[in-house]
């Protein structure tokens, strides 16, 4: 199996850039943080609609680029993890999870577990009750926004 993508010249990851716009801190705060977090819980759901899952989908495996009218672009990296099958909700709520795990703190984390999940399904509750009832956002939810030491 190959896995081929183009060259992407000048690119930083989310978390790259994250770092460099809102130094020590981790949810979003920085309007173009703000925008790209909902960018990115968009193309994730697109992905899973379109009958894929990630399996490594973080702030490190998105490249953001730049246009020249100053406008940012999100390019999925790392795409030899990329899996072709139904998105079920545990695995839809796995790919979520390691997303919000770049972005949670201790003091905020519910708030942008509940944006997060807000963004990715806008109109259908019984999917985001289904996904935050799952073990694996239970964990996420239990960490409080702490980091896990391993």
């Amino acid at each position: 199996v190959w896995t081929i993508s183009r060259y992407v010249e000048n690119g930083r990851t989310l978390r790259q850039l994250k770092e460099d716009l809102q130094p020590g801190q981790r949810s979003p705060q920085h309007p173009e943080i703000t925008q790209l977090f909902h960018d990115a819980l968009v193309l994730l759901r697109k992905i899973h609609d379109a009958g894929f899952e990630h399996r490594d989908y973080h702030a490190g495996n998105l490249l953001v680029t730049t246009d020249d009218d100053g406008s940012h672009n999100l390019q999925l990296v790392d795409l030899e993890t990329v899996m072709q099958r139904s998105a079920t909700t545990a695995r839809r709520a796995r790919d979520l999870r390691r997303f919000l795990e770049n972005f949670v703190e201790p003091e905020d984390y519910q708030e942008v577990i509940d944006r997060g999940l807000e963004l990715y399904a806008p109109d259908e509750p019984a999917l985001r009750a289904s996904i935050l009832g799952t073990r694996r956002m239970q964990g996420l939810l239990k960490k409080r926004g702490e980091r896990w030491d391993g």
